[in-house]
């Protein structure tokens, strides 16, 4: 004959209240934190990704999420990359003021 194991205990839920969050201020901050990463992308020297890393404390993977996301389809500015000396370097061409999204329909 099986035995039953032991019941099983379990913690009480503790309800959370949901934090209160000032969207307002999260815009800022976003605001100021892509300011800031687009001046260091738009630099003559650009930016490579370890420096993005640091400076956001970003993962790499999340660095090549904005680059793709935000960088190139939200905002459609041309940003190239270019192997240096060790490590890949990414900056923003201005191509004469156009933008790559000018003649797409959408």
């Amino acid at each position: 004959m099986a035995t039953a194991g032991p019941a099983r205990l379990q913690a009480p839920y503790r309800h959370r209240e949901p934090r209160v969050v000032d969207r307002d201020l999260l815009g800022d901050l976003y605001q100021l934190l892509l300011g800031e990463l687009l001046a260091m992308l738009g630099r003559s020297e650009g930016a490579t990704i370890a420096a993005i890393m640091r400076a956001t404390h970003w993962q790499q993977h999340s660095v090549r999420g904005f680059f793709a996301g935000v960088v190139r389809k939200k905002l459609g500015l041309d940003l190239r990359s270019e192997k240096g000396e060790g490590d890949r370097v990414y900056r923003i061409v201005h191509a004469g003021g156009s933008s790559r999204r000018r003649g797409r329909a959408g």
